[in-house]
């Protein structure tokens, strides 16, 4: 039988016995009772034979019109049940731990991979051998350019021997000076990620007395625990006017060889956004990577 890779910009009149909704930090994989709400996400679905992987990411690129970037993990985990938020989405992506989640398997992004069946991937080892029965994990495919501030994360469950695979997670990244001012930095996001938001609800102030990795940079940019970055303080409903520099003084840093802010914005009906900046020339410039979900 063909691959059969279906993009539906309306997938009503399906009861899914999960469902992962995204909205910038609520996105939801749960069994859903009879008589649940229906999704109308943009979703790609896949029926599983091999190279399934590969045409869904194929299949999700043309569904978003946008490139994906290079595949660098697949994620098989088991939620029970339980509700994930972007963060801890993203956290899973970096290769942390979460709480109330399986973890069975993180495997290597390759073409070797990309020509599997998604059920190979199911039971969280690439060895040519399918999950015995009916798939009960979520993968969860991470994908980024080489700088690692542009990613992209794809979650697909399985349904009625389906593989279904909703719009994914998008950042975008954005370069913002230390006098760019909070007002300033909303705009600039709106504009790159194409969305509309409302007040900034807090930021977060990190800092480090040294400077980042690539590895850690991307880890951080992707929702991750970066061990050398240490939280000093939360700001909660800061000045429009502040500029990115005042919020470290504001916070009481003199000093750090990096300086890392974590925007919180609210977005209308659909929950939050996030954006991840890091400084290691003093507060001068900033670079940032904003998440954001395009689905709705």
């Amino acid at each position: 039988m063909a691959v059969l890779v279906r993009a539906a910009w309306k997938v009503a009149a399906r009861r899914a016995t999960v469902v992962a909704a995204v909205a910038a930090v609520a996105l939801a994989v749960a069994p859903v009772p009879s008589g649940a709400v229906e999704t109308d996400l943009p979703t790609v679905t896949v029926t599983d034979q091999p190279g399934a992987p590969g045409q869904m990411l194929y299949e999700m690129e043309r569904l978003t019109g946008k490139p994906l970037g290079s595949l660098d993990t697949v994620t098989a985990i088991e939620t029970e049940g339980k509700a994930l938020t972007v963060d801890q989405l993203m956290a899973l992506a970096a290769g942390d731990d979460v709480e109330g989640v399986k973890l069975r398997g993180v495997m290597p992004g390759g073409k070797e991979l990309l020509n599997t069946t998604m059920a190979d991937l199911a039971d969280g080892r690439y060895d040519g051998s399918p999950a015995d029965g009916k798939p009960t994990s979520t993968l969860v495919f991470a994908n980024s350019v080489p700088d690692g501030r542009d990613w992209c994360t794809t979650l697909c469950f399985y349904f009625m021997n389906r593989w279904t695979c909703p719009q994914p997670v998008r950042s975008t990244a954005l370069d913002l000076f230390g006098y760019t001012t909070l007002g300033a930095a909303r705009t600039t996001a709106e504009k790159a990620s194409d969305v509309s938001l409302d007040d900034l609800e807090a930021v977060e102030v990190l800092v480090g007395d040294s400077e980042l990795s690539a590895a850690d940079a991307k880890r951080f940019f992707l929702g991750g625990r970066v061990d050398s970055l240490k939280s000093v303080a939360v700001l909660k409903q800061p000045d429009p006017d502040w500029t990115l520099t005042d919020l470290d003084h504001k916070s009481g840093v003199k000093y750090g060889k990096t300086k890392a802010h974590i925007y919180t914005f609210k977005v209308p009906f659909f929950g939050k956004f996030l954006m991840r900046c890091i400084s290691q020339d003093g507060g001068k410039t900033y670079r940032c990577s904003a998440s954001r979900w395009s689905g709705f």
